[in-house]
């Protein structure tokens, strides 16, 4: 089994947990899916050979992300919590990778039935959190962005700092 198939049973697994369980696995489910995504999503920028692969569980994984045991929310809740307490470069990048696998999770449901569901997400959410970011850049921005970084994640450009 190559690494991509990996990763999307990985984040087949996390995604059930999140989905069937109570809400004290449905949130630490929550973190593992997110991680795999943003590891599929720089593996779907570096290895576009992957994209039908990765299209495919996007569309056969999207009813799960649009359903209402799907803890979205708190993955912004958290995303926001520590936009607000960034004190440390280590933070400020805890900040971009959870940032970029928000991204990614919008870029890989973006075609499938789960865009509508994403789409709720609160623009204010994203704009604060987005806001913070910019703010914190100057302190604690200028990493290198990790392979696989789209352009679109500006968040890890000095740009960001400016």
């Amino acid at each position: 089994m190559d690494d991509i198939a990996k990763l999307i049973d990985e984040a087949r697994t996390s995604l059930d947990t999140a989905r069937q369980s109570g809400e004290t696995e449905r949130r630490g489910a929550m973190f593992p899916f997110m991680s795999v995504i943003e590891q599929i999503g720089r593996v779907a920028t570096l290895e576009p050979k992957y994209g039908p692969q990765i299209q495919q569980f996007a569309r056969d994984t999207a009813t799960l992300i649009a359903h209402p045991n799907f803890p979205f929310a708190l993955w912004i809740s958290e995303l926001d919590l520590v936009s607000e307490s960034t004190f440390s470069y280590e933070r400020f990048e805890q900040l971009q990778w959870m940032r970029s696998s928000l991204q990614f999770l919008f870029d890989l449901y973006r075609d499938t039935t789960a865009a509508d569901f994403l789409s709720t997400v609160e623009q204010e959410d994203i704009v604060d959190i987005d806001d913070s970011i910019r703010d914190l850049a100057p302190s604690f921005g200028g990493a290198t962005p990790p392979e696989g970084t789209p352009e679109h994640h500006w968040w890890w450009s000095r740009a960001a700092s400016q």
